[in-house]
């Protein structure tokens, strides 16, 4: 990627899908995130775990984990660290009743699959200009 990151901070990708992990940490790479601080998981265990001992500021989660739903996760995670950019991905609708549910719990983004990469790209802009104290604009 030419240009600078387009974020530097710790992220958590929780997908069930081996290929989905690896492509979005591939390009999450790609716009500049170091590889050794993104930190994956395919469980919500696993999932629970990795956020605890890592705390990262960004999580993103898929909403269905190997026939598990995410979202009993995704409130634990929200509940714990309430400021914690928590991005749902599902190839669900964003007028589905789960995911307004998780938004209203203090999810941060919802992202449908598949995964646009300039959606992606947008998104981790926003998230770069917030850490920085820059306001988000909904």
């Amino acid at each position: 990627m030419n240009g600078p990151p387009l974020y530097e901070g710790s992220i958590l990708v929780v997908d069930d899908s081996e290929t989905i992990v690896e492509t979005l940490k591939e390009t999450l790479e790609h716009f500049g995130v170091p590889g050794e601080n993104i930190f994956t998981a395919q469980n919500p265990k696993d999932a629970l775990k990795l956020f605890s001992e890592k705390e990262p500021p960004v999580v993103f989660m898929d909403l269905d984990l190997d026939g598990t739903p995410g979202d009993p996760a995704a409130i634990k995670i929200l509940k714990s660290k309430p400021g914690t950019k928590l991005i749902l991905m599902s190839g669900y609708d964003r007028r589905d009743a789960r995911v307004r549910d998780l938004v209203s719990a203090g999810a941060y983004e919802f992202l449908e699959k598949p995964l646009r990469v300039a959606r992606l790209a947008q998104l981790m802009q926003l998230i770069d200009s917030e850490e920085k104290g820059l306001r988000r604009v909904s």
